[in-house]
């Protein structure tokens, strides 16, 4: 989670620009690939938001860059639970993901920035990752991976 911008403070591609800045202040010469956002002031600015492209290697979790995307989810997840539309965007992104890779839905393909020997919570505290993956599994329906 973005913990800070918020949804009250996304402004859609406004935002992704502010945020490479932060990163290029940073030094970073990347940072997560995807930020993606449910629950906007303007609805038009609600959805899913590429900073680094998917096919290079991103800035987001210190051990885990070089194997994983980062996906940031807008908003402070210690607080309260993500939306059904964000939960959607979420898992359904990911399903993409996975099936563009070929990658099973696993305790260890899909982490959130706590099991990368952070401190950070991220997704947040209040997000159960292991309802995240059966949630991506069940959006498996059209059986990608098997029909290979």
């Amino acid at each position: 989670h973005t913990w800070k911008p918020v949804q009250a403070d996304w402004r859609g591609i406004a935002s992704v620009q502010s945020l490479q800045r932060f990163y290029e202040g940073k030094g970073w010469t990347a940072g997560p690939h995807l930020f993606i956002c449910a629950g906007a002031p303007n609805p038009a600015n609600d959805g899913i938001f590429q900073l680094t492209p998917l096919n290079l290697r991103g800035v987001h979790a210190g051990v885990c860059n070089s194997t994983t995307w980062g996906i940031e989810v807008v908003g402070d997840y210690d607080k309260m639970p993500w939306s059904d539309a964000t939960q959607s965007l979420v898992t359904h992104a990911v399903r993409a993901l996975f099936d563009w890779r070929e990658l099973d839905t696993t305790q260890k393909s899909l982490k959130g920035h706590r099991d990368c020997n952070s401190p950070k919570t991220c997704p947040g505290t209040a997000i159960n990752l292991d309802y995240v993956r059966r949630q991506v599994l069940a959006l498996d329906d059209w059986g990608y991976r098997h029909a290979r």
